[in-house]
């Protein structure tokens, strides 16, 4: 029989699922703070901050093995049901989204230290650019998660397609660069590339989130490409 109600009598049932969210709420501040970092090393180059982002992602690695674990125990030895199974469902998909983050920005922060100082800066400039509007759509997505907004999952959603733009229009510039011999883009070889390409990726994790978001609010997965939303 369906639960129509959210109230539980099961005390330590409420407890793992009051845990569960604390687990995501923390995964999430860590994920956050290690892409500003990684971030900010497109620009500042401090191999300080690009260790940071290797040692925060060993913290990322932990806590999604927290939230993997205890949805398990949760779906185990509680048979949650209705909205509570959803919850679960989701946090196992949103800890490996905010996962893969982690390595995303902990690579672009290692390739990032690597370039070298002369290298062209409209192109560090364009980088940066892309990097914080990752920044802030990961953070609007995950806003809508901790608060249940479905609006704001799909406007966060509907932010991918600018960060899409964003990276084609630096992959041609760099394209141009190279294929015009320009020696600071050449000598740097792909790495550029694969630091644009990490931060696409990041933005292609945050609109996984923000479809997962509105899976948990409303029970049902909606192709937010073939809907009216604008």
């Amino acid at each position: 029989m369906d639960r129509m109600e959210n109230t539980h009598t099961d005390k330590n049932f409420e407890q793992k699922l009051k845990q569960l969210q604390d687990d995501l709420i923390k995964m999430s501040e860590i994920v956050e703070k290690q892409i500003e970092i990684a971030v900010n090393v497109i620009k500042t180059k401090d191999s300080q901050d690009a260790q940071l982002t290797q040692n925060l992602d060993e913290q990322v690695d932990v806590a999604e093995r927290d939230v993997r674990d205890l949805s398990f125990e949760i779906m185990t030895l509680h048979r949650p049901v209705a909205s509570d199974l959803r919850l679960v469902f989701t946090a196992l998909k949103v800890s490996k989204e905010l996962e893969r983050m982690g390595d995303h920005s902990r690579n672009l922060a290692k390739r990032a230290i690597s370039i070298s100082s002369s290298f062209d800066d409209e192109l560090i400039e364009q980088m940066y650019s892309l990097g914080r509007n990752v920044q802030s759509m990961v953070n609007q997505v995950l806003d809508s998660f901790f608060k249940k907004d479905e609006l704001k999952a799909k406007t966060s959603w509907n932010q991918d397609a600018e960060i899409d733009k964003e990276y084609k229009s630096l992959l041609k510039n760099l394209i141009e660069r190279m294929h015009n011999k320009e020696t600071s883009v050449v000598d740097e070889g792909t790495k550029p590339i694969l630091i644009a390409k990490s931060l696409e990726r990041i933005g292609d994790h945050a609109t996984n989130i923000a479809e997962e978001v509105i899976f948990n609010i409303t029970g049902h997965y909606i192709d937010l490409k073939k809907s009216d939303f604008e």
